[in-house]
């Protein structure tokens, strides 16, 4: 074999990267399969959740501005991140997990996905709350809405109550995000981070 064929046969050559052991690779996929499986049945309940805030407002009929905006940026916001993480979820679909480099993309990926979640969250529940104490406050409820359109220098206990409100939503959203993160996403990118590291090892 002369120098030229030498050269071919290395070019032709496939060139992968270090490969997962079948254990580990067995183990990768189930926890990338439960976490697609995860993500894939919350994009549905959101789905839901969002068509019927969305049929509750037009069956409703009357709503006031500002009821329109909160539900406008809950639907905006829904929908940037939402794409955010469809494409991500795409994504994962494709990765070859035989390969080491992948599965650590792969962790990287969930780690600043599950983070943008999180901002999600917290951005998205004031918003909500907003957007159905408005549609609650509708022309069938007139103590919440003169609740809520009470003046701030004549009835102050009425506007530290509403935030107390507000405040204590967003805090018990929080520790149930939390939870939802541990039971649904926490523990399989765990066994990701220990397939790497039994790997390295």
């Amino acid at each position: 074999m002369n120098f030229d064929e030498l050269k071919d046969a290395w070019a032709n050559e496939p060139v992968e990267g270090p490969s997962v052991p079948t254990k580990l690779k067995s183990t990768t996929g189930n926890a990338i399969y439960r976490l697609r499986k995860n993500m894939k049945t919350e994009f549905s309940w959101t789905l839901i959740g969002l068509g019927l805030t969305l049929i509750f407002m037009f069956r409703q009929g009357h709503f006031s501005n500002l009821t329109f905006c909160a539900a406008f940026m809950l639907f905006a916001q829904s929908g940037y991140f939402f794409t955010r993480f469809f494409l991500f979820y795409k994504r994962s679909g494709r990765y070859d997990i035989g390969l080491k480099k992948n599965i650590r993309q792969f962790v990287y990926e969930l780690e600043i996905n599950m983070e943008v979640y999180r901002t999600y969250s917290i951005c998205v529940t004031p918003l909500a709350c907003l957007a159905w104490i408005g549609l609650l406050g509708g022309e069938h409820s007139s103590y919440i809405r003169q609740y809520f359109n009470a003046d701030i220098s004549t009835n102050p206990e009425k506007l530290i109550s509403m935030l107390a409100v507000l405040v204590a939503l967003q805090v018990f959203g929080a520790v149930m995000l939390q939870l939802h993160q541990k039971t649904q996403y926490n523990r399989y990118l765990k066994e990701l981070k220990s397939v790497v590291s039994e790997f390295e090892d």
